[in-house]
Protein backbone atom coordinates (compact mmCIF):
# COMPACT_ATOMS: atom_id res chain seq x y z
CA UNK A 1 0.00 0.00 0.00
CA UNK A 2 1.44 3.43 -1.06
CA UNK A 3 1.29 6.37 1.43
CA UNK A 4 1.11 10.00 0.09
CA UNK A 5 2.97 12.30 2.51
CA UNK A 6 2.25 15.54 0.58
CA UNK A 7 5.54 16.08 -1.16
CA UNK A 8 4.04 18.66 -3.50
CA UNK A 9 2.68 20.60 -0.55
CA UNK A 10 6.04 20.55 1.24
CA UNK A 11 7.77 21.76 -1.89
CA UNK A 12 5.37 24.73 -2.07
CA UNK A 13 5.99 25.63 1.59
CA UNK A 14 9.72 25.50 1.02
CA UNK A 15 9.48 27.92 -1.89
CA UNK A 16 7.37 30.33 0.20
CA UNK A 17 9.89 30.13 3.04
CA UNK A 18 12.73 30.88 0.66
CA UNK A 19 10.89 33.98 -0.50
CA UNK A 20 9.76 35.24 2.95
CA UNK A 21 13.10 34.94 4.75
CA UNK A 22 15.00 37.43 2.50
CA UNK A 23 12.14 39.89 2.74
CA UNK A 24 12.16 39.51 6.55
CA UNK A 25 15.90 40.15 6.67
CA UNK A 26 15.49 43.14 4.39
CA UNK A 27 12.72 44.57 6.60
CA UNK A 28 14.83 44.15 9.74
CA UNK A 29 17.81 45.75 8.00
CA UNK A 30 15.60 48.62 6.84
CA UNK A 31 14.22 49.10 10.36
CA UNK A 32 17.71 49.13 11.88
CA UNK A 33 18.93 51.55 9.22
CA UNK A 34 16.02 53.88 9.99
CA UNK A 35 16.78 54.06 13.72
CA UNK A 36 20.53 54.33 13.17
CA UNK A 37 20.01 57.07 10.60
CA UNK A 38 17.60 58.94 12.88
CA UNK A 39 20.00 58.77 15.83
CA UNK A 40 22.96 59.75 13.65
CA UNK A 41 21.07 62.70 12.18
CA UNK A 42 20.15 63.91 15.67
CA UNK A 43 23.81 63.67 16.72
CA UNK A 44 24.97 65.54 13.62
CA UNK A 45 22.33 68.21 14.19
CA UNK A 46 23.40 68.58 17.85
CA UNK A 47 27.07 68.79 16.88
CA UNK A 48 26.32 71.38 14.22
CA UNK A 49 24.39 73.43 16.77
CA UNK A 50 27.33 73.23 19.20
CA UNK A 51 29.74 74.32 16.47
CA UNK A 52 27.55 77.33 15.59
CA UNK A 53 27.28 78.28 19.29
CA UNK A 54 31.04 77.92 19.79
CA UNK A 55 31.70 80.06 16.71
CA UNK A 56 29.31 82.71 17.98
CA UNK A 57 31.01 82.73 21.39
CA UNK A 58 34.41 82.98 19.72
CA UNK A 59 33.27 85.99 17.68
CA UNK A 60 31.93 87.69 20.82
CA UNK A 61 35.19 87.11 22.71
CA UNK A 62 37.23 88.41 19.76
CA UNK A 63 35.00 91.50 19.63
CA UNK A 64 35.42 92.05 23.38
CA UNK A 65 39.17 91.71 23.15
CA UNK A 66 39.32 94.22 20.30
CA UNK A 67 37.05 96.65 22.16
CA UNK A 68 39.10 96.44 25.35
CA UNK A 69 42.30 97.10 23.42
CA UNK A 70 40.83 100.27 21.90
CA UNK A 71 39.50 101.71 25.18
CA UNK A 72 42.39 101.15 27.57
CA UNK A 73 41.92 104.72 28.80
CA UNK A 74 38.66 103.59 30.46
CA UNK A 75 40.76 102.06 33.24
CA UNK A 76 41.75 105.61 34.25
CA UNK A 77 38.09 106.37 34.99
CA UNK A 78 37.44 103.41 37.30
CA UNK A 79 38.61 105.06 40.53
CA UNK A 80 36.86 108.45 40.12
CA UNK A 81 33.62 106.81 38.98
CA UNK A 82 33.67 104.39 41.94
CA UNK A 83 34.00 107.41 44.24
CA UNK A 84 31.39 109.46 42.36
CA UNK A 85 28.74 106.79 43.07
CA UNK A 86 30.12 104.63 45.90
CA UNK A 87 28.76 101.27 46.90
CA UNK A 88 28.34 102.23 50.57
CA UNK A 89 26.99 105.13 52.59
CA UNK A 90 29.41 108.04 51.88
CA UNK A 91 28.36 110.19 54.86
CA UNK A 92 31.82 110.34 56.49
CA UNK A 93 33.52 111.10 53.17
CA UNK A 94 31.03 113.90 52.42
CA UNK A 95 31.49 115.47 55.85
CA UNK A 96 35.22 115.63 55.14
CA UNK A 97 34.64 117.05 51.66
CA UNK A 98 32.25 119.77 52.85
CA UNK A 99 34.56 120.79 55.68
CA UNK A 100 37.45 120.94 53.22
CA UNK A 101 35.47 123.15 50.84
CA UNK A 102 34.24 125.46 53.61
CA UNK A 103 37.79 125.90 54.94
CA UNK A 104 39.03 126.56 51.43
CA UNK A 105 36.52 129.40 51.11
CA UNK A 106 37.05 130.71 54.66
CA UNK A 107 33.47 130.04 55.75
CA UNK A 108 31.98 129.19 59.11
CA UNK A 109 30.25 125.80 59.02
CA UNK A 110 27.60 125.14 61.66
CA UNK A 111 24.60 122.91 62.45
CA UNK A 112 25.79 120.01 60.35
CA UNK A 113 23.16 117.27 60.19
CA UNK A 114 22.76 114.04 58.28
CA UNK A 115 19.18 113.53 57.24
CA UNK A 116 17.14 110.41 56.71
CA UNK A 117 18.18 107.96 54.05
CA UNK A 118 15.69 106.66 51.53
CA UNK A 119 15.99 104.30 48.62
CA UNK A 120 15.61 100.77 47.39
CA UNK A 121 17.89 97.92 46.46
CA UNK A 122 19.09 99.82 43.37
CA UNK A 123 20.07 103.14 44.95
CA UNK A 124 19.89 105.14 48.17
CA UNK A 125 19.86 108.84 48.97
CA UNK A 126 21.51 110.83 51.75
CA UNK A 127 20.51 114.32 52.92
CA UNK A 128 23.11 116.74 54.33
CA UNK A 129 22.00 120.00 55.92
CA UNK A 130 24.17 122.73 57.41
CA UNK A 131 24.58 126.50 57.81
CA UNK A 132 27.27 128.69 56.24
CA UNK A 133 28.31 132.24 57.00
CA UNK A 134 30.98 134.46 55.50
CA UNK A 135 31.57 136.61 52.47
CA UNK A 136 28.75 136.21 49.98
CA UNK A 137 31.30 135.70 47.20
CA UNK A 138 32.80 132.84 49.18
CA UNK A 139 29.35 131.37 49.82
CA UNK A 140 28.62 131.30 46.08
CA UNK A 141 32.11 129.92 45.46
CA UNK A 142 31.32 127.13 47.93
CA UNK A 143 28.07 126.28 46.15
CA UNK A 144 29.85 126.27 42.81
CA UNK A 145 32.52 123.99 44.24
CA UNK A 146 29.96 121.39 45.36
CA UNK A 147 29.23 120.69 41.67
CA UNK A 148 32.66 119.12 41.25
CA UNK A 149 33.04 117.28 44.55
CA UNK A 150 33.19 113.51 44.77
CA UNK A 151 30.95 111.75 45.73
CA UNK A 152 28.49 113.62 43.51
CA UNK A 153 26.24 116.13 45.25
CA UNK A 154 23.02 117.76 44.13
CA UNK A 155 21.59 120.94 45.63
CA UNK A 156 18.13 120.43 47.11
CA UNK A 157 17.66 123.71 48.99
CA UNK A 158 19.50 127.00 49.56
CA UNK A 159 18.13 129.92 51.62
CA UNK A 160 20.23 133.10 51.85
CA UNK A 161 20.42 136.08 54.14
CA UNK A 162 22.56 139.14 53.32
CA UNK A 163 24.01 141.96 55.39
CA UNK A 164 26.34 144.30 53.53
CA UNK A 165 29.05 142.08 51.99
CA UNK A 166 28.37 139.17 54.39
CA UNK A 167 25.97 136.32 53.78
CA UNK A 168 24.49 133.37 55.57
CA UNK A 169 22.95 130.32 53.95
CA UNK A 170 20.93 127.28 54.93
CA UNK A 171 21.98 124.46 52.60
CA UNK A 172 20.59 120.98 51.96
CA UNK A 173 22.56 118.68 49.66
CA UNK A 174 21.76 115.21 48.40
CA UNK A 175 24.15 112.42 47.60
CA UNK A 176 23.61 108.88 46.39
CA UNK A 177 25.14 105.44 46.51
CA UNK A 178 24.33 102.05 45.04
CA UNK A 179 25.69 98.55 45.66
CA UNK A 180 27.84 97.00 42.98
CA UNK A 181 26.29 94.16 40.96
CA UNK A 182 26.68 90.84 42.72
CA UNK A 183 26.70 88.87 39.47
CA UNK A 184 28.61 89.72 36.34
CA UNK A 185 27.04 88.99 32.96
CA UNK A 186 28.23 85.80 31.23
CA UNK A 187 31.32 86.20 29.06
CA UNK A 188 29.30 84.83 26.15
CA UNK A 189 27.04 87.89 26.09
CA UNK A 190 27.92 90.66 23.61
CA UNK A 191 29.80 93.61 25.07
CA UNK A 192 27.88 96.80 25.74
CA UNK A 193 29.91 99.45 23.98
CA UNK A 194 30.24 102.90 25.52
CA UNK A 195 28.83 105.74 23.47
CA UNK A 196 30.61 109.03 22.89
CA UNK A 197 28.33 110.63 25.50
CA UNK A 198 29.36 107.96 28.02
CA UNK A 199 33.04 108.64 27.35
CA UNK A 200 32.51 112.40 27.71
CA UNK A 201 30.67 111.88 31.02
CA UNK A 202 33.49 109.71 32.35
CA UNK A 203 36.00 112.35 31.28
CA UNK A 204 34.13 115.10 33.12
CA UNK A 205 33.78 113.05 36.30
CA UNK A 206 37.47 112.13 36.27
CA UNK A 207 38.49 115.77 36.87
CA UNK A 208 36.17 116.26 39.87
CA UNK A 209 37.73 116.83 43.28
CA UNK A 210 38.20 113.49 45.03
CA UNK A 211 38.44 113.11 48.81
CA UNK A 212 41.92 113.12 50.28
CA UNK A 213 42.63 110.01 52.29
CA UNK A 214 45.60 110.10 54.62
CA UNK A 215 47.58 106.92 55.06
CA UNK A 216 49.59 106.01 58.13
CA UNK A 217 52.70 103.96 57.69
CA UNK A 218 52.95 101.13 60.22
CA UNK A 219 55.66 101.71 62.78
CA UNK A 220 58.21 99.01 63.30
CA UNK A 221 58.63 97.02 66.52
CA UNK A 222 60.23 99.03 69.31
CA UNK A 223 62.50 97.35 71.84
CA UNK A 224 61.76 98.31 75.41
CA UNK A 225 64.69 98.99 77.70
CA UNK A 226 62.62 97.80 80.65
CA UNK A 227 60.19 94.95 79.88
CA UNK A 228 58.06 95.88 82.93
CA UNK A 229 57.07 99.29 81.54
Amino acid sequence: MKVNIGLNKNKSMGKITLLVVPFLYFFILLLISYFVGKTGYAKIKSQRKDVISAKKTENILVEKEAELKTIKEISNYIKPVSIALPDKNPALILISQIKYLSNLNDLNLEDFKIGSMAGDEANSKLNLSFSLSGSYLNVFSFLTGTKTLLPILTLQKAEFGFQEDMASAEIILNSFWAPYPEKLPPVTEPILKLTDDNINTLGRVSVFTPPVFSTLNPSGPIQRANPFF
